[in-house]
């Protein structure tokens, strides 16, 4: 590593241009090279569960934030961050774009699923650990996004209303752990406003915050596109500007500031002189050599355990672990028994979160790879996710009988309502599946392009019959992504009219009767705005059809595997400020999935329910009739694997909730008084935090609302006998051990939960405040220790008034728990 006199040395011999071409980037992912010092650029990549590489090559698909939040285990997420921290190295790049630590304000977050839950000392504790494993083998980690981005609905111009205490004790908490506990190297800010002033440009934020309080010497990376103004952001210690290019507020803009000396020169030379100490923590400054790895059988095992380390048991009768010796007939339902979350485009895989591994084991792989010939296996679809399903081919027909649609392309938008225009081309298209633009961004299902429509604005013309295969009805869909209008005619009548340029997903169908072999016209036109970096085009098929339920009647056991998937939580990519699809609609499941499992659970009593999705989902018409249920998130690319393991009791469900699970949408505060997404004009758009701090458990407890599942819950496969020791207090910290022995037959682990509760306080303050956890794994008949130790830092608080942190003396009640409503030992102590 360089010396601070060495890297001012590097800073006294650049230029003007030099030092300004370290603070924007190139365009893409890359800050800009100095080649008079022999420095190569910084490169960053997305993760923050895995590296996105594209162009083909692939990476190891982790389990998703949501569920290494849930393992409640620092030791899995240094493991995780570790992983991530070599696969940066071998991809080439200094550092991935993660962790993910904004809160979960509302469950229908469009992203939370990148995300670490709903409490601020978890959130920090997984990051911090994250953080540290990654950092340990030289690649950066980058937490993000930096601050109050809690929702997709316009982010890229809400502003956040909200007070100062709610902000520091809740939303920037998270943050503060991470910094002090693992010295990020980067730290990204949002896009959104937060009282009135974006983040790349917050003084208060950046360098009050920050810097000045929490001691941050990393580099501040803006957001791609989230910097506003040159004065302002470069008063408020923002370093870099993503994705920058020549028409960079920190290039030239800032130059002129400079210039005209109205910021000093020693403004950009502290911005400098921290990118040059990021570039000598990279190696970049001594041509350090580092060792990477990506996707080894290492790192696909640390996937399957962490995905088994994730999950969550909510409920079970004691049908769970299943007993290989008691099943002869087992039956496998539902949307995401075999389908592939992570095997497909950026946009139909999360947004920029994407990972693009080399395969996906589904629920029913992983079951027929573990079971083998055991046992009989029985795959009964029965529901699909129907906003995903592409009309299949054989459904569609010309006017001459050929399969497919007749198409015809035209070299403009206008041309499409000109009856004398020529075609640039005409072909009959068989699979209504497009990708056009930048080949990179749809390599996971379409290879390289080479169509002639890629770098042209274009419009097309779709037409002929869809010839329904059954009786009844169904239901069409469009699912369209990029700068694109769309509109679908139905028999002569307009029934889906998209012409807006936003990022739509496909959630909103028509309905039409059908008669199976009668044929029902179709015409659909298409409009690319203009030439953009990817367009994406489906149209989207769904049978409507009864449950077909007798193969299940008899099995021992029937496994149903449904959820959401990433078309419902996802990041909002593109240029759309108030997309309505942004975040999710509701809490259901999409499809009819409640009314198939409720159809289930009465048929056969063994139904055990396994759900895949990133966030919390209503549950309440059937969670009582479910012999089990199992949240098994997004859990990567060995998602099949890690699940048979932990339904058949190879491996435990190791997590604990991170997020309350609420009965329904309205019962979480921002939602019950109307705050979230907030106005959503785009000349005005805002989100008022009126339930301050009150938001997961701290509000659920203050009002006594019934919950499904608590914050912290989770079942085990074993029993545990726990036992709290004497609590030493010396002034203002405390320290206290609390014993705990595996009582069962099993091997399996226990989360001891730490929450203080003020007895004496000035102001209001939440019943249960989580202060602490620790995670033990353990034998039959094993006892462990959990040591706990608490500083003046975890009883203070931020006032009402004014933004010093206080510490009041006085009576705190110490609340041991396996939730935040399951306290199994209480201790008072006094503080002086």
């Amino acid at each position: 590593m360089a010396s601070e006199a060495k890297l001012r040395e590097i800073l006294s011999k650049l230029t003007l241009d030099e030092k300004l071409s370290l603070c924007y980037g190139n365009g893409k992912k890359s800050n800009h090279p100095i080649p008079s010092q022999g420095l190569r650029a910084f490169s960053m990549n997305d993760g923050p569960r895995g590296v996105r590489i594209e162009g083909g090559d692939t990476s190891t698909a982790l389990p998703c934030g949501t569920s290494l939040a849930c393992t409640f285990s620092k030791k899995a997420a240094f493991v995780y961050g570790k992983v991530l921290g070599e696969e940066t190295i071998a991809s080439g790049d200094d550092a991935i774009l993660g962790p993910g630590l904004n809160l979960t304000r509302s469950p229908i977050c469009g992203r939370t699923f990148e995300y670490f839950g709903e409490d601020p000392v978890l959130a920090g504790e997984i990051a911090a650990a994250y953080i540290n494993g990654c950092q340990s083998t030289g690649a950066a980690a980058c937490p993000k996004h930096f601050a109050l981005n809690n929702q997709e609905t316009c982010r890229r111009i809400t502003n956040a209303n909200i007070d100062e205490r709610s902000m520091r004790e809740l939303y920037l908490r998270g943050f503060e752990i991470c910094v002090k506990k693992s010295d990020p190297w980067l730290l990204m800010t949002s896009y959104n406003r937060i009282n009135g002033v974006y983040a790349s440009e917050n003084i208060h934020l950046l360098k009050e915050i920050l810097r000045d309080e929490w001691g941050f010497d990393g580099v501040v990376v803006s957001d791609w596109g989230a910097v506003h103004s040159a004065y302002l952001t470069a008063l408020a210690s923002m370093d870099l500007e993503m994705a920058g290019g020549e028409g960079a507020w920190l290039n030239k803009p800032f130059k002129k500031l400079i210039e005209d000396g109205l910021i000093p020169e020693s403004v950009l030379n502290e911005k400098v002189l921290r990118i040059l100490k990021l570039f000598d923590r990279a190696g970049i400054v001594d041509k350090r050599e580092k060792q990477g790895a990506i996707n080894t059988p290492e790192h696909r095992k640390s996937a399957e355990s962490l995905a088994c380390e994730g999950m969550v048991l909510l409920q079970n009768n004691g049908i769970l672990p299943l007993d290989k010796k008691k099943l002869k007939k087992i039956a496998v339902v539902g949307p995401s028994a075999d389908f592939q979350h992570d095997m497909g485009t950026l946009y139909m895989c999360g947004g920029s979160g994407a990972v693009h591994p080399e395969y996906e084991i589904t629920p029913l792989a992983g079951l027929r790879e573990y079971l083998g010939n055991d046992i009989e296996i029985v795959f009964a679809p029965i529901e699909n996710f129907g906003h995903t399903r592409t009309i299949p081919a054989e459904l569609l027909r010309t006017d001459s009988g050929e399969t497919g649609l007749e198409a015809e392309y035209y070299a403009d938008g206008e041309s499409l309502d000109d009856p004398n225009a020529k075609p640039l081309l005409r072909q009959v298209d068989k699979a209504l599946d497009f990708r056009w633009g930048n080949a990179s961004a749809w390599v996971a299902i379409a290879g390289e392009s080479t169509s002639v429509l890629d770098d042209i604005a274009f419009s097309c013309r779709w037409h002929g019959s869809i010839v329904p295969d059954h009786t009844g009805s169904a239901s069409i869909g469009v699912y369209q992504s990029g700068s694109c209008s769309v509109l679908v005619k139905i028999n002569g009548e307009v029934v889906l009219d998209n012409q807006k340029p936003d990022y739509s997903n496909g959630n909103t169908f028509y309905n039409f009767s059908t008669v199976a072999g009668e044929p029902v016209k179709i015409e659909m036109l298409f409009k690319r705005k203009w030439r953009d970096a990817q367009i994406g085009l489906r149209l989207l098929y769904l049978p409507d059809t009864d449950f077909e339920l007798d193969e299940v009647k008899d099995a021992d056991a029937v496994l149903y595997f449904g959820g959401t998937n990433h078309l419902y939580d996802k990041e909002a990519i593109g240029l759309s400020s108030a997309n309505e699809y942004a975040d999710m609609p509701d809490m259901h499941m999409p499809g009819k999935q409640d009314e198939l499992i409720s159809a289930l659970c009465r048929i056969n009593p063994n139904t055990v329910v396994t759900l895949i999705g990133g966030s919390v989902v209503d549950v309440e018409r059937w969670a009582d009739s479910a012999a089990a249920v199992l949240e098994a998130w997004y859990p990567g690319m060995e998602s099949g694997r890690a699940i048979a393991k932990v339904l058949f009791g190879d491996a435990e469900p190791g997590g604990r909730l991170c997020c309350s699970w609420g009965r329904h949408l309205e019962d979480y505060p921002c939602h019950k008084y109307g705050l979230f997404p907030g106005n959503t004009d785009p000349f005005n758009s805002f989100s008022d935090y009126l339930e301050r701090f009150w938001i997961g458990y701290r509000y659920f407890d203050k009002e006594n609302i019934s919950v499904r599942y608590p914050f912290g819950h989770g079942n085990s496969y074993t029993t545990f006998e726990r036992k709290v020791g004497v609590a030493s207090a010396d002034g203002r910290s405390v320290s206290v051990t609390v014993e705990v022995t595996n009582t069962g037959k099993r091997r399996g682990s226990d989360v001891v939960q730490l929450y203080i509760h003020d007895i004496e306080s000035a102001d209001v303050r939440p019943e249960n405040e989580l202060q602490g956890f620790e995670k033990l794994t353990l034998d039959p008949g094993e006892t462990g220790k959990a040591v706990f130790t608490l500083t003046e830092r975890d009883f203070s608080y931020f006032p009402g008034k004014g933004d010093k942190l206080v510490f009041e003396p006085g009576k705190f009640e110490l609340r041991f728990g396996t939730s935040s409503r399951d306290i199994f030992e209480r201790r008072m102590i006094e503080l002086k």
